[in-house]
């Protein structure tokens, strides 16, 4: 017989935490779709951030509060979500579209000129006035089989031809697709940058503890309480994340894998070193969390840096 108690932390576990960067994306995010079914003129807004720092959740958030709906016995999908695959070509971007409106079709024999057209008849049909793209950094992938300048051409006429709106979410390097094309770069709003949080503001050191809170309470409430202290497992978790929300949950999620089939109890020290052997981090070595050496300010900074030179972001000033 499976553990109740058990089986009610994973729904809540699996529950998305929101936190204050969070809400601060999906609040602009949502003006540009409030101004696009308004009939506004359409905007771009670039979402730009590390890898695991929350951007595909922001868009998910907006996208179900404008689900697609029957209307008059025809589907409408105002606000359009996908994610870019790797390889994108002249052909596979509208029919990347198609896909996401239920209306595929095969490549092989069709061009990008025609595929192009039955994507706008379908976009037109749909009453689509807003494009969700996420990674979409893939249009300036090595591997890409479009040029950048005309990955935003496409971009323009969806925004120019259909009075699309458009929000493209992806790591800094999305930067190039802008700079290739003046005419796309000025019709775009400035970048909104998602940055991890960083402990040596106090802000983000605050925002981030309540959401370390809000997930050591949903242990707790269940009969699982983290029997670390609450400042030493929040500068642990700062740590090992670098600021990286993703990271955070993904922990979370191991913690509640090392606990299964454990009838409630107290979450230990061990349990945590557990969970983080099964996380992928960007922290050093020197900078393992759940040790013997506490969490210092230096260290923390270390991962920030890490994570933001990983994604080839201007490095912070160390101590």
């Amino acid at each position: 017989m499976q553990n109740r108690t058990f089986e009610e932390l994973k729904v809540v576990v699996g529950q998305f935490a929101s936190h204050e960067k969070h809400e601060q994306h999906t609040a602009l995010v949502s003006d540009v779709i409030r101004l696009a079914l308004d009939d506004a003129s359409p905007q771009l807004l670039p979402l730009l951030g590390p890898s695991r720092v929350g951007k595909s959740e922001v868009l998910k958030k907006t996208f179900q509060a404008h689900p697609p709906h029957r209307t008059c016995g025809r589907m409408r999908t105002p606000v359009l979500h996908l994610s870019l695959k790797p390889g994108a070509s002249a052909k596979t971007l509208p029919s990347d579209i198609l896909c996401a409106l239920d209306s595929p079709v095969s490549m092989r024999g069709t061009t990008a000129s025609q595929l192009n057209a039955l994507m706008e008849k379908q976009l037109q049909l749909a009453g689509t006035k807003v494009l969700l793209l996420d990674e979409a950094n893939h249009l300036t992938d090595e591997g890409k089989r479009i040029t950048l300048r005309a990955a935003a051409d496409w971009l323009k006429c969806l925004m120019d031809g259909l009075g699309i709106s458009i929000v493209l979410s992806g790591i800094p390097r999305l930067n190039a697709l802008l700079e290739s094309n003046e005419q796309l770069y000025l019709r775009a709003r400035p970048a909104s940058y998602y940055m991890p949080y960083d402990a040596s503001q106090e802000a983000d050191y605050n925002a981030f503890a309540a959401l370390i809170w809000e997930y050591m309470s949903r242990f707790q409430n269940v009969g699982y309480p983290i029997e670390i202290n609450d400042e030493e497992f929040i500068a642990d978790c700062l740590m090992f994340s670098g600021g990286l929300v993703g990271v955070v949950h993904k922990f979370f999620v191991n913690l509640l894998h090392v606990l299964k089939g454990a009838k409630p109890r107290g979450v230990t020290l061990e349990d945590s070193q557990r969970a983080l052997a099964m996380t992928a981090t960007l922290a050093p070595e020197n900078c393992t969390a759940f040790g013997q050496k506490a969490a210092d300010p230096v260290r923390q900074r270390l991962v920030y840096a890490r994570v933001l030179k990983a994604n080839a972001m201007p490095e912070p000033t160390l101590f």
